[in-house]
């Protein structure tokens, strides 16, 4: 009878085990999601701010060119 108990618990350990690690794993991968998540959004902005400073670039660019090009 004694033998029975300690079997019994030895399954529930593994299973809660098992459980464990699973939860462990979807705990994991939803860090990697929202990792991933923020790495986009940086990624988008980034883009944005080189398209802004690309079209301040090329204001400046017309700017000095037409302050070449006055006639004092």
């Amino acid at each position: 009878m004694v033998q029975e108990r300690h079997e019994e618990y030895m399954k529930r350990r593994l299973r809660e085990e098992k459980e464990k690690s699973i939860i462990t794993y979807l705990t994991e991968t939803e860090i990697l999601e929202k990792d991933m998540s923020e790495l986009t959004a940086s990624y988008y902005k980034v883009i944005k701010r080189v398209k802004e400073l690309s079209d301040e670039v090329n204001e400046l660019r017309i700017e000095n060119a037409n302050l070449h090009n006055r006639k004092y």
